[in-house]
């Protein structure tokens, strides 16, 4: 979008764009957790099944969200019936606004373990796998080849890529 465009010199993505004007630099990798209460009834356990994930109510981010599209990839190459068939309760727009739901007892999410960071280490939320279903995702910093790197551009790349681990 905007670093093809020219309005922005880098961004940061969370999918493999091939667009043959972009430079890629693997950044992080991220896995996607279910995001639940301290005081669910899993609370004690590392992991839950598929089918039991599917009896839960669930909090969904909206349409177009990364992370919602890494989710319907993971769930039905699994071989499970896939989104369709979850007990959607709410929507939100931000990862924020999802753990809010979460932290009220309103249901249980998929999320990025690095948005969760703060409440895993606090203890509020709790963090768990689903079973024979490791969902990961790359994270990129772009930029356009057709333009030369400002000198304060590759300073942040250099800073970026050495403190990405």
């Amino acid at each position: 979008g905007k670093v093809l465009e020219g309005k922005l010199e880098l961004g940061i993505v969370g999918s493999k764009n091939h667009h043959k004007n972009l430079v890629r630099y693997r950044l992080w990798e991220d896995e996607l957790v279910l995001a639940i209460p301290s005081q669910h009834r899993w609370a004690k356990r590392q992991g839950v099944s598929i089918k039991e994930l599917l009896e839960q109510p669930f909090i969904l981010r909206k349409e177009g969200s990364g992370t919602l599209k890494i989710m319907e990839k993971y769930l039905h190459a699994s071989g499970s019936k896939g989104m369709d068939f979850l007990d959607v309760v709410a929507r939100f727009g931000t990862s924020t606004s999802v753990k809010e739901g979460i932290k009220g007892g309103l249901g249980v999410s998929i999320l990025s373990s690095r948005a969760l960071n703060t409440e895993l280490e606090t203890g509020i939320l709790k963090a768990l796998r689903i079973d024979d279903l490791p969902m990961t995702r790359s994270f990129f910093l772009i930029t356009d080849n057709r333009r030369s790197v400002s000198p304060l551009c590759r300073a942040m790349i250099d800073f970026l890529l050495t403190t990405s681990n």
